[in-house]
């Protein structure tokens, strides 16, 4: 999974390293590695290739925040650890798509292609709005419960995402080498 530079160079400017959402994901995910297998194997792999890009860069930093993350978290598995992450901000769920996407590609050993800014924006929008209906209590996970209630909440929830200007957030997100979707008929979902 070879990612721009622009792209980590913003997603560290961004998250300093590792975020808290990331780390914390990844943490239920081993306490409960068969409640989704695909994504638990998803997060070892993105997990593996960051840490040894940090331990590659000599980078201590990122292994004490790492480490004080971890220190702030409860002993025991009873906490929920969405709710512990309240950072709405659209750009970390750009970032948090495109990297949910190469590595779903890699892991899925698709034949090499290139993502769209569209697949990131639509998957952006998902994340934010699943976060935002956690937060509120409405779902567990942010990625949904894979019922059709939680799916219906989750696309009521992008209608309501205030609008946003995608280009000048892929540009801050270092994601300016993303493709446009091919051309075709024009989409009549509204805009976010």
């Amino acid at each position: 999974m070879a990612l721009p530079d622009a792209f980590l160079k913003a997603r560290e400017k961004y998250f300093g390293g590792v975020g808290a959402s990331e780390l914390l994901h990844w943490r239920s995910r081993e306490l409960h590695p068969d409640s989704n297998r695909e994504d638990f194997l998803l997060m070892r792999q993105y997990f593996a290739h960051i840490l040894g890009d940090a331990v590659a860069r000599k980078d201590s930093v990122m292994f004490r925040k790492i480490a004080e993350i971890l220190d702030a978290l409860p002993e025991d598995d009873n906490f929920d650890a969405f709710r512990m992450v309240n950072d709405l901000n659209p750009i970390r769920f750009v970032f948090d798509a495109r990297i949910k996407l190469e590595a779903a590609m890699v892991l899925k050993r698709s034949p090499k292609r290139e993502l769209t800014k569209q697949e990131v924006r639509l998957l952006a929008q998902r994340l934010w709005a699943g976060e935002r209906l956690v937060g509120r209590g409405k779902l567990k996970h942010s990625f949904g419960e894979g019922t059709a209630e939680a799916e219906k909440l989750i696309q009521d929830e992008i209608k309501l995402l205030p609008d946003q200007d995608w280009t000048e957030l892929f540009k801050k997100a270092g994601c300016a080498d993303l493709k446009h979707a091919p051309a075709g008929r024009p989409s009549k979902k509204p805009r976010n």
